[in-house]
């Protein structure tokens, strides 16, 4: 598998990392420039990730985008902690580093260079440079260093390669959209059903809108069902506990004295 790219989606991300580690086959990763962010991640799959001596990696915190409240705020810095610890294993599995170092690298936004990136055991041999023939726009992150940025082509140039068939930079934008799109529905889909809460665990899972509506229509369902039987079941508690406490009648007792009781003309 070849990598050149600047990231994208975390979920989509860690999916192709999964898959990938799945395949009954032995995986071969080539950096061809950049592996950045999940990119990064994916390379990690690998069972032998070779990059150009003038390929770079890039791994930092995943981030996110959310709208809505407090709790809202809460549960996406929640979902982005439990996000962390998964792309932690992934590097940990491949380098052999502690949680302690990768998650240092993390928090710096660092840049490793092909001999660095094997050096700490992100990759496992170096190639020859290539040329670096895709444009991408680095300006969103931090600590991009200067002479990557310098030996990137300029867009129009990139785009003229006759080989630059794929616009990266529009299939990021595209996935971002998606991921934005799915992530504010399921809110709303939430907040409707008056369980704004469960949002982000149908979100960790990946359910689709409609998986997270079935879900939540059988779970009122359920919970409809169940209140009807609790209604009826207390209904007849209350009829029994009302019959029993009605006074009984004796009839033999009514009949015996009414026998005792002298007839008519009798002194």
């Amino acid at each position: 598998m070849r990598i050149n790219s600047p990231g994208g989606s975390v979920f989509d991300g860690l999916a192709i990392h999964n898959a990938l580690k799945r395949l009954d086959a032995r995986v071969t990763v080539f950096v061809d420039g950049i592996a950045a962010s999940i990119a990064s991640v994916i390379a990690m799959a690998g069972d032998e990730v070779i990059m150009p001596e003038n390929a770079m990696l890039m791994i930092h915190d995943p981030s996110g985008i959310v709208m809505g409240t407090a709790s809202d705020m809460r549960s996406m810095a929640e979902a982005l902690e439990k996000t962390k610890a998964g792309l932690v294993t992934a590097y940990r599995e491949k380098s052999g580093l502690s949680d302690a170092e990768i998650e240092q690298i993390m928090a710096n936004e660092t840049w490793l260079t092909a001999n660095e990136a094997v050096e700490k055991g992100f990759a496992d041999r170096l190639e020859e440079p290539v040329k670096m023939a895709a444009y991408f726009d680095l300006s969103q992150y931090d600590n991009a260093p200067e002479q990557l940025i310098a030996k990137l082509p300029a867009q129009g140039e990139a785009h003229n390669e006759p080989n630059n068939v794929v616009d990266l930079m529009a299939i990021r934008s595209q996935v971002r959209g998606a991921t934005l799109a799915y992530v504010n529905e399921i809110h709303e889909i939430c907040n409707l059903a008056g369980v704004p809460d469960r949002a982000l665990p149908f979100i960790n899972k990946e359910m689709s809108a409609v998986a997270v509506r079935q879900a939540l229509i059988k779970e009122r369902a359920d919970n409809d069902e169940a209140l009807i039987i609790n209604h009826r079941h207390g209904a007849d508690l209350s009829r029994s506990t009302e019959e029993s406490a009605r006074p009984t009648i004796n009839t033999q007792a009514i009949y015996a004295a009414r026998n005792a009781q002298p007839g008519k003309g009798e002194s």
